[in-house]
């Protein structure tokens, strides 16, 4: 089998036209500023017949390792909303939004489809809060916050995992959608 890796800007590929028989984005789609401009030049570099396949998290509401704590800091007025089209991991947690995206860049042959998945955290919930407090956007949310406000949102966010945890585990699951289009 003959295979190469590459990262890349997918907004700006440096790849000559129709290079490629297939392009693959792991859960990075959802953050292209551009879009449109980013699936455009994916189809470019594809040669005719090519394959994109896109790899996106669902809705939020179905991935209860984010969703609990941007709740519980929505409580304190500490998420910010993100509109249609700005780049946020949910972005194409909308059932058809992914392949509509790929039609519009002209892909054919689009399919799409979600899929459940066990996303565990190996460890207690506990472990679980300190790691996000050191990962995303939560440490800046969290910096907004006044100490006691900090311990507070900590406790409430172990408190709603600790029903996903099995004395082991911390089991989570989320939705992927998995979406691909043809040159």
């Amino acid at each position: 089998i003959n295979i190469t890796f590459q990262q890349a800007d997918a907004e700006s590929l440096s790849f000559p036209d129709q290079a490629f028989d297939v392009v693959t984005c792991r859960l990075g789609v959802m953050f292209f500023p551009n879009v449109g401009k980013a699936l455009l030049g994916i189809r470019r570099v594809l040669k005719p017949g090519g394959r994109a396949a896109f790899v996106a998290w669902g809705p939020s509401e179905q991935k209860p390792d984010t969703r609990i704590p941007q709740d519980i800091l929505k409580m304190y007025g500490q998420v910010p909303p993100s509109g249609p089209g700005v780049p946020n991991p949910y972005r194409f947690g909308q059932a058809g939004t992914l392949s509509a995206a790929l039609r519009d860049a002209g892909f054919r042959q689009v399919q799409e489809d979600s899929h459940a998945v066990l996303y565990p955290w190996p460890g207690p919930p506990e472990q679980y809060w300190e790691y996000r407090q050191q990962e995303g956007p939560i440490p800046r949310l969290l910096e907004r916050l006044a100490p006691d406000q900090r311990d507070q949102v900590g406790a409430e966010v172990i408190e709603a995992i600790r029903q996903y945890y099995d004395g082991q585990q911390v089991n989570f699951t989320a939705v992927i959608v998995v979406a691909s289009g043809v040159r």
